[in-house]
């Protein structure tokens, strides 16, 4: 299981029954940013791109040569 949630909201993650492994990637919520929606636009998707560099570097250190 990977949690991609903030520090404050791990503690509420749910368990799993069958759970072997718990990963906790903590990344900024983008529903709890301030400010202009250009902004919020603009810091978002940052996040995503985070998000996506972090599963890239997962996928390519635990299953080699996929993609």
């Amino acid at each position: 299981v990977i949690a991609v949630c903030d520090k404050e909201a791990a503690e509420r993650c749910p368990i799993f029954p069958a759970e072997k492994e718990r990963l906790h990637w903590p990344f900024a919520d983008p529903s709890a940013l301030a400010g202009d929606r250009e902004a919020n636009l603009a810091r978002t998707r940052e996040i995503r791109d985070e998000i996506r560099s972090a599963v890239e570097r997962f996928v390519a250190e635990r299953f080699p040569g996929t993609r």
